[in-house]
């Protein structure tokens, strides 16, 4: 993805500034690492999904300090970046999370793929690569709201189906 620095770490603690801010996507939610950017999502229950999938990180809330990298995550998303200062992005998970969130960031903007799809090429099987999916602690950077079931009326999204369907309006997949 055009904008961002990509570094992976083994799940593990430590500090992160939280915050929230509103964006033109609605109001959103990151954590900031020393590495870099941790955790992006959507309000209301980022707080708690940060804590799911971040265990052991101590928090320190600072919507001042933060706002400004939610706001760079949503123009990195909408095409906005500025060439040459890439928004670092710390993720920290498995090894095969690693290699299914790597194979979401493969799908570009406009396009979507199945669970199915994912599965081979990230190895596993569906239902793995969907906990993986929804283990993503970087909404939208990490595109999970690309990923679609086969029949696409049993979507569900951790933000819900109304949110997705509105991500991929805005990208013109639907």
């Amino acid at each position: 993805m055009k904008g961002v620095c990509l570094r992976f770490f083994p799940q593990g603690g430590g500090a992160l500034v939280y915050g929230e801010a509103g964006t033109e996507l609605g109001p959103m939610a990151a954590g900031l690492a020393l590495t870099g950017l941790a955790f992006l999502s959507f309000l209301p229950e980022a707080r708690a999904r940060a804590e799911k999938l971040l265990p052991g990180a101590i928090f320190r809330q600072d919507d001042a300090a933060v706002s400004g990298a939610i706001a760079r995550a949503v123009d990195v998303w909408a095409g906005r970046a500025a060439d040459g200062d890439p928004l670092p992005l710390s993720l920290h998970g498995t090894d095969f999370q690693w290699r299914v969130w790597c194979a979401m960031l493969a799908i570009q903007k406009g396009r979507t793929c199945t669970y199915g799809d994912l599965a081979s090429v990230a190895g596993g099987s569906p239902i793995a690569v969907g906990q993986a999916v929804g283990s993503n602690p970087l909404a939208l950077l990490v595109p999970c709201h690309r990923v679609l079931h086969k029949d696409p009326n049993t979507d569900a999204w951790a933000w819900g189906t109304e949110r997705k369907r509105d991500l991929l309006h805005r990208e013109e997949v639907l």
